[in-house]
């Protein structure tokens, strides 16, 4: 994704109000979370956190996406962003761990939790700023055409759908129905697992240079170029939003250079006009032989 340098600017700013609004709201869940007791209301204040911390992952990588290749790094900054969200994934998955244990340990025995009218009222309080901050994201990624803010509202709706539902055992276990807490805490849990896991499942695959485009979905394009007479050894890595692709195409070898070289920028512009998320393409161009038909 392109953006001007004001509209870049108004992205950030919305990430760091965003960021400001989901750090206040994980405090507070943690204050009133330790002071009842309630395991559930932790586990949604590291849920929160989890928000907050995927906002400066969001901003970093914003800014480092507009950052040009230069010497040390030819193909450019943005794995620094995916370094960064594999470290966060490590946080989230350890944060599961720990509240896994404690919610167990209540379970079995150990001081139940003791909510307060206040404690309700900062649960309610934090739904409501997050249902907030959820419509205005969303408002701002149509209006700026930001892909990471779009996605980032929908991660904020979740959390507001978690907090109903720790505020639904906090008001069962004033009732006297106390292991509806560490149960809750549980479920939360294995949403913080799920967010750590799909964290693994994105980035793992990006520092191994794994396969980002398909062969076979590469080839008919570079093919449908006129002057291809064929087209092997395809190859793609790198971010979603950020793939290199190596390609050997073949032509006509009566062909000049100057026409082979034409040949390749139209590859070029055809893949990055059909795969938005290409940034650039290696082509190797040799010389096509009846042979090589034959095999």
């Amino acid at each position: 994704m392109s953006l001007a340098s004001g509209k870049l600017r108004q992205v950030q700013f919305t990430i760091a109000w965003v960021f400001a609004a989901n750090l206040a709201v994980a405090l507070a869940k943690l204050y009133y979370g330790r002071l009842t007791r309630s395991i559930a209301m932790q586990a949604d204040a590291y849920h929160s956190m989890l928000d907050a911390l995927a906002n400066v992952i969001g901003l970093v990588g914003v800014s480092a996406a507009h950052e040009p290749a230069d010497e040390s790094h030819p193909y450019g900054h943005r794995k620094f962003e995916t370094f960064a969200a594999l470290a966060v994934a490590v946080l989230v998955l350890n944060t599961a761990v720990e509240v896994f244990r404690e919610a167990s340990s209540r379970l079995t025995g150990g001081t139940p939790a003791a909510p307060t009218r206040e404690a309700l009222a900062v649960m309610a309080a934090t739904i409501v700023v997050n249902a907030v901050v959820t419509v205005l994201e969303r408002r701002s990624a149509r209006d700026l055409g930001s892909d990471f803010l779009l996605a980032d509202s929908s991660h904020t709706l979740s959390d507001v759908l978690v907090s109903i539902g720790v505020l639904a055992s906090l008001a069962f276990t004033m009732a006297g129905h106390a292991y509806l807490d560490p149960m809750v805490a549980l479920a939360v849990t294995g949403i913080i697992a799920w967010v750590g896991v799909g964290l693994v499942q994105q980035t793992v695959p990006v520092l191994l240079d794994a396969e980002a485009i398909p062969a076979a979905r590469l080839e008919p394009v570079i093919l449908s170029v006129e002057g291809v007479a064929s087209c092997h050894k395809l190859r793609s890595r790198g971010r979603p939003d950020d793939v290199h692709v190596d390609l050997h195409i073949q032509v006509d070898p009566a062909l000049t250079v100057l026409a082979g070289h034409s040949i390749a920028h139209r590859v070029k512009d055809r893949l990055k006009a059909e795969f938005p998320n290409v940034t650039d393409a290696l082509i190797h161009v040799e010389p096509f032989r009846s042979s090589d038909a034959d095999s």
